[in-house]
C-alpha cells in the first residue's frame, strides 16, 4: 500500500485504486494513475516553480512504490516529459534517435520499464561542435576519442556529458547530469 503524501487534492482517490488487490502489477493502471496525478497538480492554484516541486515529489513516490511492490529498480535514463522525476530537460534535436518518435523527452529518475533507447545519429567517428542555435546560449561537442557528447546551456537546465557506445548502434548512455555523475 502506498500512503498517502498529501501533495494535492484527489490524491487520496488514485492511491486508492492503486492499493486495491494486484492493482500493482498493472502497468497501464499505473500509468494513468502516475497521468491522473501530474493532471490535477498542474490546475493547482499555485506559482509555476511549486507546481513543478510537486510534479518531481508525485513521480518520485509513485515511481519508488512500484519498484518496491514489484522488486524493480530505478535508473537514470531518458523518459517522457512528467513521466519520471526530472533531472535535466533534454534537447534532441536532429542528432538523437529513438525507435519512439516523442521528441518531448528528459533525462530523468524512474523505473526501466518505461525508460527510452537514444542513439546518436550523427557520423561518431569524427569529433565535432555542433552550432544550433541556442536563445539561451550553450555549447554542444562531441569528442570521437573517448566518444563524449557534452552539453552546457547558459541556463544550467540543459547541462549533460552523455556516453556514445560503440557502433554501429551508437547507443547513448548518461554519464553526468543534473550537476551529479551517474555511471
Amino acid at each position: 500500500m502506498m500512503p498517502k503524501i498529501g501533495l494535492f487534492p484527489g490524491e487520496e482517490t488514485i492511491l486508492d485504486r492503486l492499493n486495491k488487490e494486484g492493482s500493482w502489477n498493472d502497468l497501464s493502471l499505473f500509468m494513468k494513475c502516475l497521468r491522473a496525478g501530474n493532471t490535477l497538480i498542474s490546475i493547482m492554484s499555485t506559482d509555476s516553480f511549486a507546481r513543478w516541486q510537486l510534479h518531481q515529489q508525485w513521480n518520485r513516490e509513485i515511481h519508488e512504490s512500484w519498484a518496491s511492490k514489484n522488486n524493480e529498480g530505478i535508473v537514470i535514463g531518458f523518459f517522457d516529459t512528467g513521466e519520471a522525476e526530472e533531472i535535466s530537460l533534454f534537447e534532441r534535436y536532429n542528432k538523437f534517435s529513438s525507435i519512439y518518435p516523442n521528441d518531448q523527452l528528459i533525462i530523468g529518475r524512474g523505473l526501466e520499464i518505461l525508460s527510452h533507447h537514444i542513439y546518436a545519429h550523427w557520423d561518431t567517428s569524427k569529433s565535432q561542435e555542433f552550432d544550433e542555435c541556442f536563445s539561451m546560449g550553450g555549447t554542444e561537442k562531441y569528442d570521437a576519442k573517448t566518444r563524449l557528447y557534452t552539453r552546457k546551456s547558459m541556463s544550467g537546465r540543459h547541462d549533460y556529458v552523455l556516453k556514445v557506445g560503440p557502433e554501429p548502434r551508437n547507443e547513448v548512455t548518461i554519464v553526468e547530469a543534473g550537476g551529479k555523475t551517474w555511471n
